[in-house]
């Protein structure tokens, strides 16, 4: 049976390696200069085989991310209209300001209340920081009729 003649550019399997590459010379021996991956190699004719057809069959899905179930308690519920932290402290505060955050954008709401007061600055202050690291958030001000409320845009 005779064997088949390759041209520069082919893509073949070379049978001695297991693995495809891209003539890139035919040598004036009759060898073919194959390009597999970083290395070049020189081999016969009876060395190649055609490269599989159906190589990239199936790369595309595996391309598809993969749904990776949520773990933890995320579920639409009917949010207040403010959130009111007063009396609590900043490590109580935080995870509701989280939470209340997480539910607004789950309603799909386009902007929010948040009742820290004024009292010593703390909560305000760590409510901003907060907010300020919130991909989330647009921006967020101080209701101009009162400064113990901030307001969160989406």
């Amino acid at each position: 049976m005779a064997q088949k003649s390759y041209q520069v550019g082919e893509e073949v399997r070379v049978k001695s390696l297991g693995r495809d590459g891209v003539i890139t010379e035919i040598t004036s021996r009759g060898t073919y200069r194959v390009a597999v991956g970083s290395m070049n190699v020189e081999v016969k004719e009876k060395d190649l085989s055609d490269a599989p057809q159906d190589k990239w069959k199936g790369a595309a899905d595996k391309l598809k991310p993969k749904k990776i179930p949520f773990q933890g308690e995320m579920s639409l519920e009917k949010m207040p209209e403010i959130l009111d932290l007063h009396g609590l402290r900043v490590e109580e505060a935080l995870p509701k300001v989280a939470h209340f955050m997480d539910q607004a954008i789950l309603n799909d709401k386009d902007s929010v209340r948040i009742l820290h007061g004024l009292g010593t600055g703390k909560l305000l202050e760590a409510v901003h920081k907060f907010l300020k690291s919130t991909p989330t958030v647009k921006r967020f001000e101080l209701d101009q009729n009162n400064p113990g409320v901030t307001v969160v845009y989406f």
